[in-house]
C-alpha cells in the first residue's frame, strides 16, 4: 500500500464520521461436513475479522489523488521554473505521478 493512498483513504473515512481504525468483521461461506456420505455438507458462515475500515476508500483516495494531477490554469500562472530550468507544474505531476503507484 502507498502511504500517501493510505493518509487520503483515512481522511476520507474520517471525514465521513467514520472510524478509520476499526476492523469490521466478515461473515465467509465455509462448508462443514456433516455426515460420512459425500453429499452430507452444510455451508455454515464463518465471521472473521477484516482489514481496517479506510481500506474501503482507497478507490476514493486514488480518484481524488488522480485529479490532482494536471494543476488547474490559475497555479500554472504561479509556476516557475526551478534552478534546472524544469517548470514547477511538471514536477508536481512527477510527485503526484509517485504518489500513486503502489
Amino acid at each position: 500500500m502507498n502511504e500517501i493512498i493510505e493518509l487520503v483513504a483515512r481522511a476520507i473515512c474520517a471525514a465521513r464520521g467514520k472510524n478509520p481504525e476499526r476492523v469490521d468483521t466478515v461473515a465467509v461461506p465455509t462448508a462443514v461436513k456433516t455426515g460420512d456420505r459425500l453429499g452430507d455438507v452444510k455451508t455454515v458462515m464463518e465471521v472473521r475479522p477484516g482489514r481496517p475500515r479506510w481500506h474501503v476508500y482507497e478507490g476514493e483516495a486514488r480518484a481524488a489523488i488522480e485529479a490532482m494531477r494536471d494543476p488547474p490554469a490559475a497555479m500554472l500562472v504561479l509556476a516557475s521554473l526551478d534552478k534546472r530550468g524544469i517548470p514547477h507544474s511538471d514536477q508536481w505531476q512527477a510527485m503526484i505521478d509517485a504518489a500513486l503507484k503502489a
